[in-house]
């Protein structure tokens, strides 16, 4: 529409330029490098998030690092910031990313490679202002859940943590005194150890926790401990069985006094569940002194009738 009637151009310019793609080592990244250095151009306050996007099948160029620091301080508006990446970035262009962008993020999601978790840590804290950070490692070899972590500060205003999966690293992201939000993808039978520590070293600061379970088959005791968790307001159980819910929510592990909310999304549909386990759940979710909190429990099932849900009123 812009481009039919000059005097839509302002409004609609958020909607169009608000994400910019940086293909680095492109015929596309020269192109992109003309235009924001161009004096006429007026489109970068419009610029919300920049995704970089690395060569996965070749190494970075020579120029990379300069062609970088051309970015610094031109996009004053961009809070996010995304990165995927398949191959290992250089230690260099990833101090070169994080200065770049180091004052303006504050949502950053990483999908990279890195010899080790605590070089993946050391970029997450080159960003002070961040808020808010998806951490997907491809390919990055796991820890001993009790490795030394380098001496780094968690940045101070970090809410909201999104875990693509359990690595044994995770334990530094606790130091972080204003993360309430918490949000872990991908947990495995024997993650249940490292889990519950991560949960106790968390404690009382978590008000949203999500726990996605990878798919098990048979009977499986969880065994995850919530306990320490008591402020919690929303406990989001994902991908976990008729078999499973059950038990992890009927354990005496659940006592959160200030719980509003449960969801449970289950991946089948619920025929079949147990008579005795909707009994069990009703008297459970009706009981003020257990919950008294709780107002709302969701049931979601993809596979049942396309992404229904069922909300029970307590």
């Amino acid at each position: 529409m812009s481009l039919v009637c000059k005097s839509w151009l302002r409004p609609t310019r958020y909607h169009l330029f608000r994400k910019l793609v940086f293909h680095l080592g492109t015929s596309r990244e020269a192109h992109l490098l003309g235009l924001i250095q161009d004096p006429r151009c007026t489109l970068l306050p419009a610029v919300r998030k920049v995704w970089i996007l690395p060569p996965q099948q070749a190494a970075l160029p020579e120029d990379t690092n300069n062609n970088i620091q051309l970015l610094a301080n031109r996009f004053p508006n961009a809070r996010t910031l995304s990165i995927h990446s398949q191959r290992v970035i250089p230690q260099p262009t990833l101090e070169v990313i994080a200065d770049a962008f180091k004052d303006v993020v504050a949502n950053l999601t990483m999908m990279m490679r890195f010899r080790s978790p605590a070089h993946a840590a050391m970029f997450a804290a080159s960003f002070p202002k961040l808020e808010e950070l998806h951490y997907e490692l491809v390919r990055t070899p796991a820890l001993p859940y009790d490795t030394v972590m380098p001496l780094l500060s968690v940045p101070e205003n970090l809410r909201k943590l999104y875990l693509y999966s359990i690595r044994g690293y995770e334990q530094w992201f606790a130091q972080g005194q204003n993360l309430s939000e918490l949000s872990i993808d991908h947990i495995r039978q024997d993650d249940t150890s490292v889990l519950n520590e991560l949960l106790r070293l968390f404690g009382t600061r978590l008000k949203h926790l999500t726990l996605r379970f990878d798919n098990q088959k048979g009977d499986v005791d969880w065994g995850t401990d919530i306990s320490q968790n008591t402020s919690d307001l929303e406990v989001d159980l994902s991908a976990l069985t008729k078999k499973h819910v059950y038990p992890l929510l009927a354990s005496a592990s659940l006592n959160a006094p200030v719980l509003e909310t449960i969801v449970w999304r289950n991946r089948f549909s619920f025929d079949g569940f147990p008579e005795d386990h909707w009994r069990g759940l009703d008297a459970l979710l009706s009981d003020p002194n257990r919950l008294p909190a709780l107002s709302k429990f969701e049931i979601r099932s993809p596979r049942n009738q396309g992404e229904r849900q069922a909300l029970c009123a307590v």
